[in-house]
């Protein structure tokens, strides 16, 4: 039988396959997959039970290994799935492994402080844009740094995942194109803990208030934590390095609000806040900045 033939004879069943993936698609298996957040350099909160999810096949087996910890589950009925992993304490690098019709592996995976940056421009406002940034860059190799910008993207219910991201390592090619004061922030509080940063910037200039904050926010099971330890020495060490620390200023951005908050009144912010993120099982996460 020719090439010609074959293609003839194959198209039918191309079309058929199609046409059963729009009418049936059950039928199409849906392997292990996890949110965006989940990539290689990403970098989970330490001292904290972790907590790894995602979709796969319904009643389809899954073993999830990070470090020492391991722990299998059964994917639901509506195709979700999760686990909660061990504590663990700053260190890595580690390997994310998650097992199923198909294997994940997510390398690099460091444990250590993890922020949540949330605002508008003066949020947004990039590190190349900030006094002294031409000195400033050409320094910004930092290996434990490590970044997560969330896309933006209008919707009016919750969502499951971000867009297409990933973490980025802290370089001066990455540093220069995110947020000067998150990158400052992250800086510092990595001197001055010595421990892995991990931020999420997930920021949108012009945006209300409100929209920084998810309306169930008082509600969930929300981290609620003093300081990144909950220690109180290491308090009184992030009060007195936030508070002497003033980032650059950046146009108006000194005289931002969100500025003030977290360089006039550290103290009573950290006490108050949200500040200290896990993952979770739901992408709520809120400001402290209010």
């Amino acid at each position: 039988m020719s090439h010609h033939s074959l293609a003839k004879a194959s198209t039918p069943r191309i079309v058929v396959y199609f046409f059963l993936l729009i009418i049936f698609p059950a039928l199409v298996p849906a392997e292990p997959t996890l949110p965006r957040l989940f990539s290689d350099h990403m970098i989970l909160q330490r001292d904290s039970d972790v907590v790894v999810w995602g979709w796969a096949d319904p009643g389809e087996r899954l073993s999830i290994t990070l470090g020492p910890s391991k722990r299998e589950t059964v994917t639901s009925t509506d195709g979700h799935w999760n686990v909660s992993l061990s504590a663990m304490p700053a260190g890595g690098p580690y390997t994310l492994v998650v097992q199923g019709k198909k294997t994940i592996v997510f390398k690099d995976v460091l444990f250590g402080e993890v922020w949540v940056a949330s605002g508008q421009s003066n949020m947004t406002y990039a590190l190349s844009g900030a006094t002294g940034a031409t000195e400033e860059i050409p320094k910004a190799n930092y290996d434990e740094i490590r970044f997560f910008t969330v896309p933006k993207k209008i919707a009016l219910t919750p969502q499951e995942d971000t867009g297409p991201a990933a973490w980025e390592i802290c370089s001066p090619d990455t540093a220069k194109a995110f947020s000067a004061v998150a990158y400052f922030f992250a800086r510092d509080l990595h001197r001055a803990l010595g421990v892995p940063v991990g931020i999420v910037l997930s920021a949108w200039p012009g945006t209300p208030q409100r929209a920084q904050n998810h309306p169930a926010s008082s509600t969930v099971n929300v981290v609620r934590s003093p300081c990144p330890a909950g220690s109180p020495a290491v308090t009184a060490r992030v009060t007195a390095l936030v508070k002497a620390a003033r980032p650059p200023s950046v146009g108006s951005f000194s005289r931002s609000a969100i500025t003030t908050r977290l360089c006039g009144d550290v103290e009573s912010a950290l006490r108050q806040s949200h500040c200290t993120v896990q993952l979770s099982g739901t992408m709520i996460w809120t400001s402290p900045f209010r």
